[in-house]
């Protein structure tokens, strides 16, 4: 998504990484939020803010400063455009209810034909419904946003956004169909022909983890090593930490635990550089941890516990499910070694909506 919300701003990125963009864009509010887009990929999640700042002090009625404006449609679409930087950034910044707030105001300012802002909108929408733990209300909104792409004939856009359908539907267990709307990327993407797409090498990331999950892991090797070649030409920013992800599934699944505890740190290093939009219902932590107590490192693993603070008394949340789950693995692994009846006590408590996943 962090591809999406840049798009409109491509036009105006050329040169603008080399230069202190304040001298040359301060009274240019068009170019400002273009600008703040472009940072918002790149995860400057400050710098992009202190840009709108910008433009919103050029669009103030009392502005004493000279406005640089070529094109008066974008000015009026400006305040809409700006409120879905916001969303973004707030999204970003895991404030479920400022980016709900900020893309309701999105939706309130824009006219009727700015189909890509609005395409915008209920993209983030949907994020901030799955992070809040909605995620077939998520699905719903993230979806209705692809479909305005589509109909604009922006492919490219519909086939990216599909590995986070996709993955919404996995967190739901709908992994048939994650499946289907995968495939109809591909074939989307196919009737598109050369160049490969952006994010068409991602479809193929996803469905080996449908695969993965469904227990065909040599089906998941193989979509994964087709996903990987196609990245040679082709990937979508921000989301290479999954890759090394899977591979770490992969591997550890093979039995080849040290090989994926190293995978999962360069996902880890890889994940901290940029500011996804995307809820982390899996997070790297907690899977290192789970291959810690595969591994009998029951040490490492509850300093991991100890670190996060976690406790079978916390409030639950949809964000940190997994790690509880992964909480209840420790501690149940703590019981078989030491055979004491406090650890397991602490085990019954954890609550009974939690499933074991894998």
């Amino acid at each position: 998504m962090a591809d999406h919300a840049s798009a409109s701003a491509r036009n105006h990125r050329t040169g603008l990484d080399h230069v202190t963009p304040a001298p040359l864009i301060r009274h240019r509010p068009v170019l400002s939020v273009a600008y703040a887009l472009v940072l918002l990929n790149d995860g400057q999640l400050d710098a992009a803010e202190a840009r709108l700042q910008d433009a919103e002090r050029c669009l103030a009625a009392d502005s004493q400063e000279p406005l640089a404006v070529t094109d008066d449609a974008q000015l009026q679409s400006l305040p809409a455009s700006i409120a879905n930087a916001r969303a973004y950034r707030a999204q970003a910044l895991r404030d479920v209810s400022s980016t709900v707030t900020y893309a309701q105001q999105a939706l309130e300012l824009l006219p009727e034909d700015e189909e890509y802002e609005r395409g915008t909108t209920v993209a983030l929408l949907g994020l901030a419904y799955w992070t809040s733990g909605r995620p077939e209300a998520g699905y719903r909104s993230f979806a209705e946003g692809l479909a305005i792409f589509k109909q604009m004939s922006l492919p490219q856009i519909a086939i990216g956004g599909t590995l986070i359908l996709a993955q919404m539907s996995m967190a739901q267990g709908r992994l048939h169909r994650a499946i289907d709307i995968c495939e109809q990327s591909l074939q989307l993407a196919k009737e598109q022909g050369d160049p490969v797409l952006p994010g068409t090498p991602e479809l193929y990331l996803a469905l080996s983890e449908v695969h993965y999950e469904q227990g065909d892991r040599l089906a998941a090797s193989q979509l994964l090593l087709k996903g990987e070649t196609l990245r040679q030409q082709a990937s979508l920013s921000g989301v290479k930490y999954l890759w090394w992800v899977m591979q770490a599934r992969l591997k550890a699944a093979e039995g080849g635990l040290q090989i994926a505890l190293d995978q999962l740190d360069e996902a880890e290093q890889l994940y901290h550089r940029t500011s996804m939009p995307v809820p982390d219902v899996r997070p790297v932590a907690a899977l290192r941890a789970r291959l810690w107590v595969r591994q009998g490192k029951l040490a490492e693993a509850l300093s991991w516990v100890r670190d996060l603070n976690l406790s079978v008394d916390d409030e639950l949340s949809y964000l940190h499910e997994y790690e509880h789950l992964t909480l209840a693995r420790v501690l149940i692994t703590q019981y078989r070694r030491d055979s004491t009846d406090e650890v397991i006590h602490r085990v019954i408590l954890v609550p009974t909506q939690f499933v074991w996943l894998k």
